[in-house]
């Protein structure tokens, strides 16, 4: 499956990864401060090491759309409520998801709407390379 949509848009290949994240996570041990690469995948693992506090977490993905996603899930899960964000990505009934994108969609950053990547500038420590997303952790 390549992704491609129409024209060019991408969608993901897929929106969850079913890895378990409790291994991955014990398997690393203690990544406080440390540089983490992580596959963007559905994002869920990516997330799972951003909330070890790692000094940096690089997020590489083949496809930009699974990087947007990883982006999104990451934006939501700190603007929504958990009731909102489980509904929001589908776990839980919503009667408006596009209504809860147009309330996170301003924190993506500036590439995500346009090539599904963030480019905010090295100066943040941020990939301005397609497939890569980096972040200091906060």
């Amino acid at each position: 499956m390549s992704g491609r949509v129409s024209g060019r848009r991408h969608a993901p290949t897929y929106t969850n990864c079913w890895e378990d994240a409790d291994l991955l996570v014990s398997r690393l041990g203690d990544i406080r401060g440390r540089r983490v690469l992580s596959i963007g995948s559905g994002g869920e693992n990516s997330l799972s090491l951003l909330c070890r506090e790692p000094g940096l977490l690089v997020v590489v993905d083949k496809s930009p759309a699974q990087l947007f996603l990883f982006e999104l899930k990451k934006v939501a899960l700190k603007a929504l409520e958990r009731p909102d964000f489980l509904a929001f990505l589908g776990y839980a009934e919503s009667t408006d998801r596009w209504r809860t994108y147009g309330l996170v969609r301003g924190d993506l950053g500036p590439r995500a709407g346009r090539t599904g990547t963030r480019s905010a500038g090295a100066s943040r420590g941020e990939s301005s390379t397609p497939g890569a997303w980096s972040a200091p952790s906060a």
